[in-house]
């Protein structure tokens, strides 16, 4: 799966492309765990939007949360917000998970 995002990207598709493309797939497979939020908020708009879950909140409320967030990026500001989210991802080991879920590993 990170390899098809980083393939969009590197054709020319906008972040709100790839991720409408590949919804159910980020909705399946992505991990919004504390590392992952960790290196995300690395990344300058992200942490401007200020994403805070509460305790309660469920994985796939995460996920929604932060799929609308990332359709709102600014033209702009897409190419590297793309690129911290493939790098929030690598540094999470949701390579390898996306991977292993696809039953590539």
């Amino acid at each position: 799966m990170l390899d098809e995002i980083e393939m969009a990207v590197k054709i020319g598709a906008n972040l709100r492309e790839v991720i409408q493309t590949h919804t159910s797939l980020l909705l399946r497979c992505m991990d919004p765990s504390m590392e992952f939020m960790f290196y995300l908020h690395s990344v300058a708009y992200i942490t401007q939007q200020q994403l805070n879950f509460p305790a309660k909140a469920t994985t796939d409320w995460k996920i929604l949360t932060l799929l609308k967030v990332l359709r709102e990026v600014p033209d702009e500001e897409c190419q590297s917000v793309q690129n911290g989210i493939i790098a929030a991802l690598r540094a999470s080991g949701q390579d390898l998970l996306w991977k292993h879920k696809q039953g590539h590993v």
